[in-house]
This record gives C-alpha cells, sequence and structure tokens, in this order.
C-alpha cells in the first residue's frame, strides 16, 4: 500500500476511526473497524462509497437495522470447538440470539435488495440455522432455566425435588414451633443457605437443636441450622436421583479423595478418573490464562518452590492435562482440551 502517513495524521484518520469503532455492536465488529486502511484501487473506492450511499439512504428510510440483542459469541464458538466441551445455558442463549439477528438481517437485505444492490450481496455470509436456532430457545428459558420439556428425566428429577421441598418445609415448620415455643430462635421463619432449607438459632443454643451448622451470621449472635430430622430425607433424596441419573447413562461418578464428582456422560474424565489436586487445579488455570507461562513464573505467583512446581506440572502432564515447549532456556506450558474441561467443570 503507498504511504499516505502524512495525509492520514492530517486528516486526523486514526481519530475517524476510533469514533466509528465505537458504533459498532460487537467486539469483533470493533476490530475490524480499527482494522480499516484506505483503499488504491479505483473499482473497490467506489464499490465501497456506493455501498456506504446506500446504507445512509436506507438509515434515513428504516430509521436502524435490526441488529437488536446481538451477542459476541466469537469465545463461545471457540470453546464449543474443544472436544467434549459443554456450553451453559446462558451461552447457547447467545449463539441462539446470533443466529436470530442473522437470520433477521438477511431477511431484512433480501427484502430491499433492490433498492441496496451493492450492499444485498453482503447477506450471503450471514450465517442461518432456524433448526439449531429453535432447538435452543426450545429447551431454553429466556432467564438461562432448561425447561422441563427438554427432556423426561429432568421433568422427573424436578418434579421429585418439589415434592421434596415440600415436605421439608412442613416438617420443619413443625420443628419452628416446637423450637419456637422453647425460645431458642432467632426468628421464627425457615431461610436457605447453600441450597438447604435451615433455621435461625441462636448461637447461645446451637447445642440444643441437633442438626448441621452451615453458617452464622456475621455478629455471631446466629447460626443457621439443618435439622438432624430433615438431613436424611434432604441427602436421601439427591442421592436417588444422581444414582438414577448415573444409571441411565446421563451422567456419570469419579472418586476425588472423600467426594465423589459427578459428570455429563460424554465429557471425558482424566486417565484413571483421577483428578487433579487444589493446588494442580490453580497451576491449571494460571497456564490457561496465561499460555506459554514458565515453571519460574508460577512459582514466584503461588508462591511456592520451584522444585513444588516442577512436581505438580509433571504430574498434570502425566495426566494429559498440560503440554511443555522448549523456548530457549526454559520450558513453557500451554493446557491442553482435557484441561479445559476440567478447569470450566470443576469449581
Amino acid at each position: 500500500m503507498a504511504d499516505f502517513s502524512t495525509a492520514l495524521q492530517k486528516l486526523e484518520f486514526e481519530k475517524i476511526i476510533r469514533r466509528i469503532s465505537h458504533l459498532a455492536t460487537t467486539e469483533p465488529g470493533k476490530i475490524i473497524c480499527r482494522q480499516i486502511v484506505p483503499l488504491t484501487d479505483v473499482f473497490l473506492i467506489r464499490l465501497d462509497l456506493d455501498r456506504v450511499t446506500q446504507m445512509k439512504e436506507l438509515l434515513i428510510i428504516e430509521g436502524s437495522l435490526p441488529l437488536d440483542g446481538l451477542k459476541d459469541v466469537v469465545a463461545i464458538l471457540r470453546k464449543s470447538g474443544v472436544e467434549n466441551n459443554l456450553l451453559t445455558p446462558l451461552e447457547l442463549l447467545d449463539v441462539a440470539a446470533a443466529l436470530r439477528v442473522s437470520r433477521t438481517m438477511a431477511g431484512f437485505l433480501s427484502r430491499r435488495k433492490d433498492r441496496i444492490p451493492t450492499l444485498h450481496p453482503l447477506d450471503k455470509g450471514l450465517f442461518i440455522d432456524k433448526v439449531v436456532e429453535f432447538n435452543i430457545q426450545d429447551a431454553i428459558d429466556e432467564t438461562g432455566r432448561v425447561r422441563d420439556s427438554s427432556s423426561k428425566e429432568l421433568r422427573m428429577v424436578r418434579q421429585d425435588m418439589a415434592d421434596i421441598a415440600e415436605q421439608l418445609k412442613r416438617k420443619l415448620g413443625v420443628i419452628v414451633r416446637s423450637v419456637a415455643e422453647k425460645e431458642l430462635l432467632q426468628e421464627d421463619i425457615i431461610t436457605t443457605r447453600d441450597g438447604r432449607f435451615v433455621i435461625p438459632v441462636k448461637s447461645e443454643y446451637k447445642n440444643r437443636v441437633p442438626g448441621f451448622i452451615h453458617s452464622a451470621s456475621a455478629s455471631g449472635a446466629t447460626v443457621f441450622i439443618e435439622p438432624e430430622e430433615t438431613l436424611e430425607l434432604n441427602n436421601g433424596t439427591l442421592a436417588y436421583h444422581l444414582n438414577v441419573l448415573e444409571k441411565e447413562g446421563i451422567i456419570r461418578s469419579v472418586k476425588d479423595g472423600k467426594f465423589r464428582r459427578f459428570f455429563p456422560s460424554e465429557m471425558k474424565i482424566p486417565h484413571n478418573g483421577e483428578l487433579p489436586t487444589k493446588v494442580q487445579r490453580l497451576i491449571l488455570e494460571m497456564v490457561l490464562e496465561t499460555p506459554a507461562i514458565a515453571q519460574k513464573e508460577i512459582s514466584r505467583v503461588l508462591g511456592l518452590s520451584q522444585s513444588t512446581v516442577s512436581y505438580h506440572l509433571d504430574r498434570l502432564r502425566e495426566l494429559g492435562l498440560v503440554r511443555a515447549e522448549r523456548r530457549g532456556m526454559q520450558l513453557c506450558y500451554f493446557v491442553l482440551p482435557d484441561g479445559i474441561e476440567i478447569v470450566t467443570a470443576i469449581p
């Protein structure tokens, strides 16, 4: 390209580009705007001028383009490209929104092709998949909740959970009245902690209400206890449904120390079912956030000796979660697809 640097500086070209990029709807659009450079081909210059003229006239007549709800799904699509990776319901809704806008925009341009002959061909680059768009919206509501109708098993589990929740509330109601009569409660209410029904007990009486203490108030005057009588009902219900889902092949589980962790059946579980330790997960997250990071830098950030970090990196390599690449005098580390699954699947 010819050197227009002096002319561009006098025209404040960079300032114009920044202003245009701020008006773009998505980040990829902003990036494309920032990459605009002057053209030297007369045909392309006239074509772009025609497009600008037609777009201006179109906006004068129509007022705006049908871009409402457009989401930036580049990162989501990259994530979906990793084998066995899973998208969250909200991410799928963003994909459906992008598909809807793409379909709507293509129709918008097509219906006006006689008025915008140079703009209309741009709709060929708009991707349309009505089946995927419909299926996402049919399975997930606007809040990101998977609909009961999306599967028979989910509907069954949710109905059972609702029934059990009612049983728990009734039983807790009886317990609250009984404990309140003894003036052991801070308030005569049933609340929740970590998704479990609890009652607020005065701290000095916590040993008089058998059960599991989930947390305490900031002042320490109240403890939130899940009564012993409801523990078995709550735990038994959860264990039952997890067992049903595992038997039907919907989920799988592996033992992780004293815990058992559950995964979607399609997800690849690390070799021999072995999962990384807490320190190894921290290292995984760091390598994922900073590709090509060196062992020395991991050691400095985590405050661990280099020998300790070296041991954990070796274990992660044996598990097939990271790979090392020599660059100069040091090894640089990168997360493999299975490692990305671990980081995203295990809290």
